[in-house]
């Protein structure tokens, strides 16, 4: 795969990150922005980032559980409810 040039023009705050990263890692600037993209996808693919489908998805299944178990909540106190003293 060939590279290709490119300028972007980011927030200061962005390249303070990018440095950062780059002096931990002990590479260059290039090199620290694609490792930073890599590790992106890689959490993504794993679903660790809020707000990802499938994390949502996980998030509506435990509410309908959690609905499910106040409907079998309900059910079971309103047997209590209906025993006679």
């Amino acid at each position: 795969m060939s590279k290709k040039s490119s300028t972007v023009h980011l927030e200061s705050s962005t390249w303070d990150e990018i440095d950062k990263y780059r002096e931990e890692a002990g590479c260059s600037r290039n090199e620290a922005i694609e490792r930073m993209f890599t590790e992106r996808r890689l959490l993504l693919k794993l679903n660790c980032i809020p707000g990802t489908a499938k994390e949502l998805a996980i998030e509506k299944e435990v509410q309908k559980n959690e609905n499910k178990n106040e409907i079998l909540k309900g059910a079971v106190n309103s047997t209590y409810d209906d025993m006679p003293d």
